[in-house]
């Protein structure tokens, strides 16, 4: 935590930090100078290429060899494997080594830089440490006997490539994300499957911005490894919520246009009446308490289900607005439901039957539109049989 002109700086990641100031908390980049942060990402991300590279020829070096049941057959295979893969695996090893060594001269030189990514440059570190050590041992024994060894250096370049891509992958996936309109699904499993190319390193990454949501503006979905775009903005997702009951409650202007409209025009058979407004507004009224109480325990059962579902996070208004063009259509939709129900209940609807009709407002206009659809089609037969 630093304390600088009455302001309270925590760094909660490392490409973020989070300024509290005044009691208003703002999210903003950590403050570096872009050449050093192109310099260190840079180095960064061709850290875990090459790391990525010595890990697959690990890999191969500690596979079984099971067609050889013959153990000095089997150490001639596996000094073989050495031997091909020895030369660039070496020199890996030492550009690795090297660009190690330039990383920590760049952070070092850049205090802020250093405190927000010092814990997992040390830990990169300490990996890289295990790996040459082990490493030696292998090409002591040119291969033969090092599955322990070539066992620990799996693991460890598996650390060193998550703790790289955790500092730099953030920034990159927020680039992404700008791309896509407000909703818009960025498959995580593909967009980065060379740096994180298994599925636990992916998941364990997704479950880290899953702790520092103000990371990236988008709602994670661990279980289908994508990220929903989501505004920026607090205003622009609680604008969801707003432009959506404007919507809805465009049901009631609806409502009394219909019972003007059958008035003044004096349609036969048209069921809107001016004497009842009243109850055509009530109904409607508790046809949307319905709709609401539906997405109010849609929202509850993703939360109960947080443990199983990546989907239920504690955030409703996120999860409403990254849904948003989806909230709109079915605030429509009721509109529709404020016309559909006088068709279908000719001699009153109680308001339970509303409040129900509203839970289930999708059945519900998928019976008003069959029934439609079947009006017009009488209406149609009928005239072409001149009997109308």
């Amino acid at each position: 935590m630093l304390i600088f002109n009455n302001s309270i700086i925590l760094i909660v990641g490392f490409p973020y930090c989070t300024v509290v100031t005044m009691g208003k908390v703002a999210k903003s980049k950590i403050v570096m100078n872009e050449t050093k942060a192109d310099a260190l990402f840079g180095r960064l991300r061709e850290l875990a290429t090459r790391a990525q590279n010595l890990r697959d020829v690990v890999l191969v070096l500690s596979q079984d060899l099971p067609l050889l049941t013959d153990s000095a057959a089997r150490d001639l295979a596996r000094m073989a494997l050495y031997e091909e893969n020895f030369s660039h695996s070496d020199l890996n090893s030492k550009r690795i080594a090297s660009l190690l060594e330039e990383i920590c001269t760049i952070s070092y030189g850049d205090g802020r830089a250093y405190s927000a990514y010092g814990d997992a440059l040390g830990r990169i570190q300490i990996a890289w440490d295990k790996v040459e050590a082990d490493w030696r041992k292998v090409v002591a024994a040119r291969g033969r006997d090092c599955s322990r060894q070539l066992s620990r250096m799996a693991s460890a370049l598996d650390s060193l490539i998550y703790d790289s891509c955790e500092i730099t992958i953030p920034s990159r996936i927020q680039d992404h994300l700008k791309l896509l309109p407000i909703g818009g699904a960025l498959n995580f499993r593909d967009a980065y499957a060379q740096e994180l190319s298994t599925e636990s390193g992916r998941r364990r990454f997704l479950r880290y911005l899953n702790f520092y949501p103000a990371f990236v503006d988008g709602l994670i979905d661990l279980e289908n490894e994508t990220i929903i775009r989501a505004a920026p903005a607090g205003w622009r997702r609680i604008s969801t919520l707003f432009f959506a009951s404007v919507l809805a409650l465009t049901g009631f202007m609806l409502i009394l246009l219909a019972c003007w409209l059958g008035t003044v025009a004096n349609l036969s058979g048209w069921p809107f009446k001016i004497d009842r407004v009243k109850e055509y507004c009530l109904a409607y009224a508790f046809l949307l308490i319905g709709a609401i109480a539906h997405v109010v325990i849609t929202l509850l059962k993703q939360d109960r289900s947080a443990s199983s579902s990546s989907q239920a996070l504690s955030d409703w208004v996120l999860r409403i607005h990254v849904r948003e063009s989806a909230f709109y259509v079915s605030a429509l939709s009721l509109c529709c439901g404020a016309l559909a129900m006088p068709f279908l209940f000719a001699t009153g609807i109680s308001w339970q039957t509303a409040f129900f009709v509203g839970y289930s407002y999708d059945s519900f206009i998928d019976l008003f539109l069959r029934r439609f659809e079947g009006v017009v089609s009488s209406s149609a037969v009928l005239k072409s049989e001149g009997l109308v």
